[in-house]
């Protein structure tokens, strides 16, 4: 897992965490298993996007900090999403959307992560052949 419950907890405050996830009339401690369920959901959505480039799992501590940022960006906005629905502010948005556009530069290697090689490319590629028209032969 790329984040922590203490990450979680530094970024939003445990009494947000408290609000977030505790489903009780009265909220007083949070939810750790749901609190650690959403960060085995967002890991694995990280590794997604990495196990065509990179072999997983990723271990360099320069990488690890990295995808701990974006594994909590991804965590908090799940938990306010599922707090207060889809309609969660502007701001939540966009910081989702930087989490999953860096994901999808990590994986494009427009950002490079130490654990691979740097030369690192897709295992594969779609390739097509068209049909021909005309022959290389015809005079036009």
């Amino acid at each position: 897992m790329y984040c922590t419950v203490a990450d979680i907890i530094a970024d939003i405050t445990e009494k947000t965490l408290v609000e977030l996830t505790d489903d009780s009339d009265v909220p007083q401690n949070y939810n750790q298993q749901l609190v650690e369920s959403k960060i085995e959901e967002a890991s694995k959505y990280i590794d997604g996007y990495l196990v065509e480039r990179y072999p997983l799992p990723i271990t360099d501590a320069m990488d690890l900090e990295i995808l701990r940022s974006i594994c909590v960006s991804l965590v908090v906005t799940e938990l306010y999403r599922r707090r207060i629905g889809l309609d969660y502010s502007e701001s939540l948005q966009r910081r989702r959307d930087e989490a999953i556009d860096n994901l999808d530069k990590i994986q494009r290697g427009i950002i490079k992560l130490n654990s691979g090689n740097q030369d690192s490319k897709p295992k594969f590629y779609r390739y097509t052949q068209r049909t021909r028209f005309f022959s290389l032969n015809d005079n036009f």
